[in-house]
């Protein structure tokens, strides 16, 4: 079957890998550059040796034609480390600050957390930073109710919303493409990730279940044109022939 890709305009940027060892955010960086991302993802503890000096983050970015184009913290008791790590993202000039986790189910705890990330994004955004909400397995928003529940008591000037597909497929009753549709205004990074039950979300793009191409629609529809994050979980293969297919599927499927 053929399929053709609706003219949404979209630029994709990779997240993998234990970079934890010496040397492994180097290669990173090197991978992501020559498997022709346009843009890369972190974690907070990757940032670890820059954080002093964000500028030589943003040169070892820009000598490899790379941005940096979200960096993803789990929230924990630190909310003035997180606001801190915003003020490193905008001297390293990374626009977006990923916000994962918080637990509960009572009206109060929806409340406290929201309460939490409507300080980060207000502190965030007052420095250019756009705070952004991950939709995650096992926090306080797994289900499209959680989604909706939360969202509705974040301040959409300070919070805005992730949609990851994998997590969608394997958490919610939606559609990956249904959740995009209901959830675009305050839509600001999509995350592709595949699944199907056999291994969760351990498929690299197009070998799982998930309709990218329905995806892809539906961002054309709602006049999507900011990044597609490829979060490649564990496959079996390495981190780099992992993500080398899931990009090569993207270019020969959609042409970015």
């Amino acid at each position: 079957m053929t399929i053709i890709a609706p003219p949404v305009a979209c630029q994709s940027a990779g997240m993998w890998g234990d970079l934890e060892e010496p040397g492994a955010l180097h290669s990173f960086l090197d991978a992501a550059a020559e498997l022709g991302f346009a843009g890369v993802g972190l974690f907070d503890t990757h940032l670890r040796p820059y954080r002093d000096r964000p500028d030589a983050l943003r040169a070892e970015l820009g000598t490899r034609g790379l941005g940096l184009v979200a960096v993803d913290v789990f929230l924990n008791d630190n909310d003035a480390y997180v606001i801190g790590l915003a003020d490193v993202l905008a001297q390293a000039g990374c626009g977006l600050l990923v916000l994962i986790g918080g637990q509960g189910t009572t009206d109060d705890e929806f409340r406290a957390v929201a309460c939490r990330l409507n300080a980060i994004g207000a502190a965030a955004a007052g420095i250019g930073v756009t705070a952004v909400y991950h939709h995650h397995s096992e926090t306080i928003a797994a289900t499209e109710g959680e989604v909706e529940r939360l969202m509705a008591l974040l301040d959409p000037q300070c919070v805005a919303l992730l949609a990851d597909t994998g997590h969608i497929a394997q958490d919610m009753a939606v559609t990956p493409d249904d959740f995009i549709r209901r959830h675009a205004a305050r839509l600001r990074l999509v995350e592709f990730k595949d699944y199907a039950p056999a291994r969760g979300l351990g498929y690299e793009l197009g070998r799982g279940r998930v309709d990218f191409a329905a995806v892809a629609w539906a961002l054309d529809e709602i006049g999507y044109g900011g990044w597609i994050m490829i979060e490649q979980n564990e496959t079996g293969l390495t981190p780099r022939e992992s993500a080398a297919l899931s990009r090569a599927y993207l270019r020969d499927t959609f042409g970015w």
